[in-house]
């Protein structure tokens, strides 16, 4: 008598409530462009071109040498080269950019750096790199301003600051006080 198995199917499609996550660790190094489907971890250094059909997140210790295209990116590393971020682009403190930025919502911290051109809003037609391609042999676009930036907060001030603030206002006040001592004794006169 010979036994049959029962078959089981097996299931390839994934998950949809458990997000699919690639993550480039410090210690790794890929000297190649990268095309992936899921949302992206870098915490090494990709030299090569980096395209994802979901967010991208670049590290502190994360580094890009070459164009990002993303629908939303999050920086805190260094990209070296374009990022086109077709929805949104956050770039923290830490983050250094050098290259041009097209996206319809830039987001800057206090102390990011940022040297190359950038487009930035709701009407700017960010291109995926297949359709960038094609109107790059086609015609010439304006692009924004160039500039070399660290942003920082204008109104914070350091220790330093504040304590010559307090002494300024008391040296004012001193000389209103007296200011007004005098007024008084000359009219008591």
């Amino acid at each position: 008598m010979k036994l049959k198995r029962k078959q089981t199917p097996v299931n390839t499609q994934q998950n949809p409530q458990s997000p699919a996550i690639t993550y480039i660790t410090e210690s790794t190094e890929i000297k190649a462009d990268i095309k992936c489907d899921d949302d992206m971890r870098i915490a090494g250094l990709i030299d090569g071109e980096v395209q994802s059909k979901k967010k991208v997140i670049v590290t502190d210790s994360g580094k890009i040498k070459g164009t990002l295209y993303s629908p939303d990116a999050d920086i805190s590393g260094k990209v070296t080269g374009d990022i086109y971020a077709s929805q949104s682009l956050v770039l923290r403190g830490s983050a250094i950019v050098q290259g041009k930025i097209m996206t319809k919502k830039l987001t800057i911290e206090n102390g990011a750096q940022l040297k190359g051109d950038f487009q930035v809003g709701p009407n700017v037609n960010v291109d995926t790199k297949d359709s960038k391609k094609a109107s790059d042999s086609g015609s010439a676009s304006a692009s924004g301003s160039s500039s070399s930036s660290t942003f920082s907060n204008p109104f914070k001030k350091d220790k330093k600051e504040d304590d010559k603030d307090v002494e300024d206002s008391k040296s004012d006040q001193a000389s209103k006080d007296k200011d007004a001592s005098n007024t008084s004794k000359k009219s008591a006169s």
